[in-house]
């Protein structure tokens, strides 16, 4: 994975609030926060992610901007909201049948990612676990996307688990790519695949 800079121009940074921002970027000086409320987050709070209490403590998963927040997602709804998925926590909540959903939005149901962005989304798909596993195509209605993966599916502590774009498929240019149409001929073709999200899994 590539993770030197790369320029480019994301509408993103210039349609979130504030507060949204500051999530992502901290100041040199503490007062440019500009925040509605007033306050002034510390490093450490900017760290963690503890500055409201209606965010999730811990910091978020990563989420990358190349096929994720430069197409209009929204890395705030990205679930699992933190970067960490404790294997004890989930299975302590069902049982070893326990399943941990993955999903995400775009960040305005009214994006038209035809009309505005680089035209028709990606296919996307939960990928890790065991090296020989399949990747696991998202549902998704248009706006939003997700997957319940079993927690057993999330290999072992220290690993990470990805939500990825499918970017080809059968040797080509993959947008516009169905769930339906990537379960038909999965296994039967050659794909590649390019991660928008990802966490580590903790004991």
């Amino acid at each position: 994975m590539d993770m030197r800079y790369q320029r480019g121009l994301s509408p993103l940074w210039f349609t979130m609030t504030n507060e949204d921002f500051g999530e992502y970027h901290y100041p040199e000086d503490r007062i440019s926060f500009f925040r509605a409320d007033g306050k002034r987050p510390t490093f450490e709070q900017y760290i963690l992610n503890t500055v409201d209490q209606s965010t999730p403590r811990g910091p978020r998963p990563d989420v990358f901007s190349k096929y994720g927040k430069d197409e209009g997602l929204d890395p705030k709804t990205f679930i699992p909201a933190t970067k960490e998925i404790s294997l004890h926590e989930e299975r302590r909540k069902i049982g070893n049948n326990a399943t941990v959903r993955f999903s995400f939005t775009k960040g305005c149901m009214h994006y038209d990612n035809i009309a505005k962005g680089f035209g028709e989304y990606h296919c996307y798909c939960f990928s890790g676990g065991p090296p020989e596993a399949p990747i696991i195509p998202l549902h998704t209605n248009g706006y939003a996307w997700w997957a319940d993966i079993p927690v057993d599916r999330l290999c072992e502590v220290g690993s990470s688990v990805y939500i990825a774009a499918i970017t080809t498929f059968d040797g080509k240019e993959a947008r516009g790519l169905t769930r339906e149409e990537c379960l038909a001929r999965l296994g039967k073709v050659g794909y590649s695949i390019s991660p928008i999200a990802a966490w580590n899994v903790v004991e």
